[in-house]
């Protein structure tokens, strides 16, 4: 009587290996999507950053007004105008182009903050 041997396929079918490729591909390709398209997640990223760099400076803007009006009451020294800008520069949250001297404005990405004292 014949033994009937089973052969045992290993590796890969050609058929496996294109359709492996292809899904690869559209993931490759929605990732791509997703991280470089015009509202994207490096658009919004840096859309956030901006948000986040004019809160602060609004922040340090508004403590600076109540330090001169509180100035203004009790005598105590406060900021000049140009103390405080410096500040801001010096700790990278203001670049000199996006200081107005003239309108006392600062304008970071699409925020408009004013250190007019009222």
């Amino acid at each position: 009587m014949k033994e009937l041997k089973i052969r045992k396929e290993k590796g890969v079918t050609l058929l496996s290996l294109v359709a492996l490729i292809a899904v690869l591909l559209i993931l490759a390709v929605t990732t791509i999507t997703l991280v470089l398209d015009k509202q994207g997640i490096l658009v919004k990223a840096q859309e956030s950053k901006l948000e986040s760099r004019a809160a602060t400076v609004n922040d340090n803007v508004e403590i600076w007004k109540g330090e001169v009006q509180l100035n203004e009451y009790s005598g105590v020294g406060a900021r000049t105008e140009d103390q405080m800008l410096s500040d801001l520069i010096d700790n990278k949250l203001v670049y000199e182009n996006e200081i107005n001297r003239d309108d006392k404005t600062i304008t970071i990405g699409e925020k408009v903050i004013s250190y007019k004292i009222p």
